[in-house]
């Protein structure tokens, strides 16, 4: 079940926001806001705060435009002008669809959840060179690539382990 994003905060709630927000950051040369406080592994700034008697959470960034820009239609995504994932400035953002965020992102050296490192190949398995394998989302949510002759290999030594394991 994906959590829904929070797409409006009542008035009252923006200036208690706002406080937090500006206890959190430091102006860099380039105007950005940069997020002092905690942060996910993709870079990116996280806040919480009480809205309807529940705690939420939320990004940082996100919380920066509802704050001072007001709402952000449920359809679209905040993207960050300034290509600065810390950055909570809402003057570098715009609220865009999914599709144009993906079109504008960098994917020259993904890092993170793809799994991807710079230099190596996009889809081929590093003991084969082979380019025969497929895409994977694990459980934790990194997206890698698995070769299909290694996948074979690691199923048949764990079937092999499995059936010389005393039974009883």
């Amino acid at each position: 079940m994906q959590a829904t994003r929070i797409t409006h905060i009542p008035n009252g709630l923006a200036v208690s926001i706002m406080e937090t927000i500006a206890a959190q950051v430091r102006e860099d040369e380039n105007g950005c806001w940069i997020w002092q406080g905690q942060l996910d592994r993709s870079g990116y700034g996280k806040t919480r705060f009480r809205l309807g008697g529940s705690r939420r959470c939320t990004g940082a960034h996100r919380a920066a435009w509802l704050a001072m820009r007001g709402d952000i239609p449920a359809d679209l995504n905040i993207d960050h002008l300034c290509k600065v994932t810390s950055c909570v400035n809402p003057y570098h953002m715009e609220p865009v669809t999914n599709s144009v965020n993906v079109k504008r992102g960098d994917h020259s050296a993904k890092k993170g959840r793809s799994g991807r490192r710079p230099g190596k190949p996009m889809d081929a398995c590093a003991r084969h060179g082979r380019q025969d394998g497929y895409m994977f989302t694990r459980r934790d949510g990194y997206v890698t690539y698995v070769c299909r002759i290694c996948r074979k290999a690691r199923v048949n030594a764990f079937r092999l382990r499995r059936a010389s394991m005393p039974t009883g």
